[in-house]
């Protein structure tokens, strides 16, 4: 159950993070222009549709989980997450700069923050990069993060 709880702290932290941060929507050709803070998902959008519907978006995605232990010392949980960024813009130039805009706002909040409700906490290394080549008007970029979460803990004892 840890790795869903962490998923939905990570979600309300980036979601409150960017709520600020209006991005450009993506429109039909000839609509009036409309701006919106970047939605923030679970492991992915809700159907293929939302790719294109939802930009600019924000995806959480567990991607695997390490328990471990060394002799002597207490057990280790880490997992990584990859969080996925989307913006669009018909300026190739803005496009790359909002998402890496998206990266570095949440980049800033999570160094600054470090742990999230009282139990996540941030590992070292913090990757991000914004996708050289994209298929305009949509732009990407991913930041890959680790954390250390709470252990399951032995309820029967041995020895």
């Amino acid at each position: 159950m840890t790795p869903s709880d962490f998923l939905e702290q990570f979600r309300i932290f980036a979601s409150e993070e960017l709520e600020n941060l209006l991005m450009p929507v993506n429109k039909a050709p000839g609509e009036e222009p409309e701006y919106r803070a970047p939605e923030v998902f679970k492991m992915n959008l809700p159907n293929k549709s939302a790719q294109k519907k939802k930009a600019p978006y924000v995806v959480l995605q567990f991607l695997n989980g390490n328990d471990s232990q060394n002799v002597g010392e207490e057990m280790k949980s880490v997992c990584n997450v990859r969080v996925v960024v989307c913006a669009c813009s018909d300026d190739l130039d803005e496009g790359p700069l909002n998402v890496l805009n998206i990266l570095v706002r949440l980049r800033s909040a999570l160094l600054e923050k470090r742990v999230l409700a009282n139990r996540y906490q941030l590992q070292t290394p913090l990757e991000y990069l914004v996708y050289p080549d994209n298929p305009a008007p949509f732009f990407f970029g991913e930041m890959m993060t680790v954390w250390e979460i709470p252990t399951v803990r032995r309820k029967v004892s041995y020895g």
